[in-house]
């Protein structure tokens, strides 16, 4: 009985040990993913639009980088486009001999869906009666 008791306290300790690094090593990253992103959205060169249509660029400060879980960093920013706009998560792997990038995902948080033709309506002061589907997303 002695033994599982050491067994389990080693094995509890050495998870306590692997989780409190990758926690600390997501930290030590956050500046590191948040540039990387940056330079990303440099190489590519995205801009946002303004209400007016003039494009915006984006700077290193609209680049925000927050922990997700041990080892794990996500890099986000957003692109407006008029009085909507875009946000855009990357996903960091964080090692301690460097970073894996994991994916990307776009959050559309107005996406306005209509038929061929454009944008009609058939009775203004009657909503139910629009031809296109609004669909409303929550803000990551």
């Amino acid at each position: 009985m002695q033994k599982w008791k050491a067994f389990a306290v080693g094995s509890i300790a050495v998870l306590v040990i692997v989780i409190s690094t990758g926690y600390a090593l997501a930290w030590h990253a956050l500046p590191l993913c948040a540039d990387r992103t940056f330079q990303d959205i440099q190489r590519r060169g995205v801009t946002g639009l303004e209400f007016g249509g003039r494009k915006v660029a984006l700077g290193r400060a609209d680049v925000f980088a927050r922990i997700e879980g041990p080892f794990l960093v996500e890099a986000m920013y957003f692109v407006p486009v008029d009085l909507h706009g875009t946000t855009h998560v990357e996903r960091y792997l964080v090692l301690p001999w460097g970073l894996k990038r994991m994916g990307t995902k776009a959050y559309y948080h107005v996406e306005a869906r209509c038929p061929r033709g454009g944008l009609r309506w058939q009775e203004p002061h009657r909503p139910e009666s629009r031809r296109c589907e609004v669909h409303y997303y929550a803000s990551v």
